[in-house]
């Protein structure tokens, strides 16, 4: 058997820092060749696919801030909107919460695809179209939307840095990000896309939405590695935010590492889904020939 030694040097490209208390699973790194499989211009995702991956990626981090609709009214809402169907994009005459729910829903997969397009560009993040991206996520759910908040704000028993900070702080997150990912020594896509999102969401720039936004910004940095799914957290919200409480206990090295596993996980699952789609497709196909 591997000593402790051994397997977290051969896990520190793709999750770190572990420790002896938090080992990670031996197999990560065949998780990650897995996932690697689907890197590059020679895979095409169909658009029923990857709006089912950015359908499920909407609900599940909806869920976690106890927002939005369920599945089914999720899944009806921006079929829709995928649709062109004018009722999706109507808000009048609704009841106050079923409007709000609607836009939870909608607007959420408006900026998903904005993060998405610009992250499939290879463009890297500004507080400008980091702002932007808010606005449109919570345009009419929160006063300002777009704009960095001007008070403290907290959740539970855990302070947010003074609303002073906010800039400087984004600045140096934003600084930093563009570093990890133009490095000539680059960490996994699955470490920087969970060093980001913890790094967002500490800073907890906005008001509202940075749950939401800083598990968009996580799936900006697989999407610029050319990921072509939408990764959901669609594990127990217990589970996450122990990933993230884990991740608070170092902030100079911001020990992400179990939330890169959640990632890692999460897009092996949605990865399986599709071979097994593919093969079921596969199957009838030639059943039928």
């Amino acid at each position: 058997m591997a000593s402790t030694e051994d397997r977290l040097s051969k896990v520190t490209d793709y999750e770190e820092p572990f420790d002896a208390s938090t080992m990670p699973p031996p197999n990560i790194p065949d998780m990650v060749n897995y996932c690697n499989e689907f890197l590059g211009a020679k895979f095409t995702c169909s658009r029923e696919f990857f709006t089912a991956s950015a359908t499920m990626t909407i609900f599940k981090s909806n869920k976690l801030e106890g927002v939005g609709c369920p599945i089914s009214d999720t899944t009806k809402l921006i079929n829709g909107y995928v649709q062109d169907s004018p009722i999706s994009f109507s808000y009048e005459g609704l009841p106050t919460d079923h409007m709000k729910a609607r836009r939870e829903v909608l607007q959420h997969f408006k900026a998903l695809l904005l993060v998405r397009e610009f992250a499939s560009s290879k463009q890297l993040l500004t507080e400008d179209i980091i702002k932007q991206w808010h606005g449109v996520l919570m345009e009419g759910l929160t006063e300002p939307s777009g704009s960095y908040r001007t008070e403290g704000v907290f959740a539970g028993q855990k302070i947010f840095p003074d609303h002073e900070c906010v800039p400087e702080m984004m600045a140096s997150l934003l600084s930093q990000t563009a570093s990890r990912l133009q490095s000539s020594r680059r960490k996994s896509m699955w470490a920087n896309a969970a060093w980001l999102s913890h790094g967002f969401v500490s800073i907890h720039p906005f008001t509202d939405g940075n749950g939401r936004l800083c598990r968009l910004l996580g799936n900006y940095v697989l999407w610029y590695y050319g990921f072509p799914f939408a990764v959901p957290i669609s594990s127990p919200r217990k589970k996450y935010m122990a990933a993230l409480h884990y991740a608070d206990r170092d902030f100079v090295e911001r020990r992400s590492g179990m939330l890169a596993m959640l990632m890692l996980s999460n897009a092996v699952s949605i990865a399986e889904n599709h071979n097994a789609n593919q093969k079921l497709k596969a199957e009838f196909s030639s059943k039928s020939s």
